[in-house]
């Protein structure tokens, strides 16, 4: 997410450094939810590219090469698409969290209270005994919040997925697809390095829109 920030105040360059760094800091974390964000922050920052788009597929191709030649440089991340013990226990929590949206489709069983109903209700020989959310940021707020919550997500989120594409805010766009594949895994959206990260970028861009719009309407004195 600050990778994308640093991409849309400071530009291709900065953003690929950017990037870079934060491919490293999760190669080191092994975290696989924010590879996949990456790897789609990645896709659209060398779309953006332009001209040099072509040029830096070569060294993106290769690199893709080199990995899947030593998955093991890889580390954790050769896992991504392994169903893991990490995996199957997230697959337990998402069932408990539908079973707790399906007892209670409208209002789920209260914010913050899906961490004792998980430990009520998980299975036994489940490999988590505690967990702080679902992992899943739709699956979540419909336990916690049931149906009316995740309608009033989806309000807001329509709201500005529509004003962004009327405004082709591109790069504002990526940062929230990169927070939504975040909230596939796990309950990211709502933590302050995602959303404060979202509300820098859309500032920033509401700034922009604001002075092009002052710019175009001045009044002679």
């Amino acid at each position: 997410m600050l990778a994308g920030l640093v991409w849309l105040l400071g530009g291709s360059r900065w953003g690929g450094a950017a990037l870079a760094v934060s491919g490293l800091l999760i190669w080191v974390t092994g975290s696989r939810a924010a590879f996949w964000g990456w790897l789609l922050l990645l896709g659209v920052w060398w779309w953006g590219l332009g001209r040099w788009r072509w040029g830096m597929l070569g060294a993106l191709v290769g690199g893709a090469l080199l990995l899947a030649w030593q998955p093991e440089w890889l580390g954790r991340l050769s896992q991504a698409t392994t169903l893991d013990s990490s995996a199957q226990s997230r697959l337990v929590i998402w069932q408990v969290a539908i079973q707790a949206f399906l007892e209670h489709p409208w209002t789920g069983v209260g914010f913050g209270n899906f961490p004792v109903y998980y430990q009520i209700h998980r299975p036994q020989g489940a490999l988590e005994a505690i967990t702080g959310h679902a992992h899943n940021l739709w699956l979540h707020l419909l336990a916690e919040g049931g149906g009316l919550a995740l309608l009033g997500f989806l309000v807001w989120l329509g709201g500005v997925l529509g004003w962004l594409i009327r405004l082709r805010a591109g790069r504002v766009l990526a940062l929230v697809a990169v927070a939504l594949v975040l909230g596939l895994f796990d309950f990211s959206f709502f933590f302050a390095g995602v959303y404060y990260t979202l509300l820098l970028a859309l500032g920033f861009y509401i700034s922009r829109f604001d002075s092009s719009l002052q710019d175009r309407h001045k009044i002679p004195r």
